[in-house]
């Protein structure tokens, strides 16, 4: 019988990652393998995302103390060596669903059983093709002059030539449009 392990690139610390880590503990995964530098550098695809990560990021030893602190898993982190080792083994693998962990599990473990867990801890390419519609509240009424509003914001977020996050805002005043604009892409 396979047992379970589990793979994720964790930059930072928060609420999702660690209701990620209770449910790993519930499934009876004691495995925690933190994806690296050395896999990262190792993935040209991969490269927006790792120099916009280092921005933010917690060093890896770090969040590894954190972690081995918080949790009952052994975290480990995931090396050229350990990917062979696990290549060996009958292990079946649970995984963030997001861009890099979806990239180095089908690099290396595409004949391993994954199970893919929505941490929503960034956006990535599933968020943005998702089309389930949002819980919602409350039903707000469009009038004609918040129609036009949000079509001219619509649009003017598809001049956004940052392609992971358009976004378009207004500036509206006593029911007056004062400014529309949209986010840019910031030089790393």
């Amino acid at each position: 019988m396979s047992k379970k392990i589990a793979i994720a690139y964790i930059p930072v610390l928060h609420k999702g990652y660690f209701d990620f880590l209770s449910e790993l503990t519930e499934q009876g995964v004691q495995e925690l393998y933190l994806i690296g530098d050395a896999i990262l550098e190792a993935h040209e695809e991969l490269d927006y995302i790792n120099r916009k990560d280092r921005l933010r990021a917690v060093p890896l030893e770090t969040v590894k103390k954190a972690l081995s602190a918080t949790t009952s898993l052994t975290v480990l982190e995931l090396t050229p060596e350990c990917i062979e080792e696990i290549q060996n083994k009958d292990v079946e693998i649970v995984t963030p669903r997001e861009d890099i962990g979806e990239v180095v599990v089908g690099a290396y473990f595409e004949d391993k059983n994954v199970e893919y867990k929505n941490v929503f801890v960034r956006r990535n390419n599933h968020m943005l093709r998702d089309e389930k519609m949002p819980d919602t509240h409350k039903v707000v009424s469009m009038d004609e002059f918040i129609t036009k509003l949000w079509a001219d914001v619509l649009e003017e977020a598809d001049k956004s030539a940052d392609w992971y996050r358009q976004v378009g805002a207004a500036l509206v005043k006593d029911g007056e449009v004062i400014y529309v604009t949209h986010n840019e892409h910031m030089p790393e």
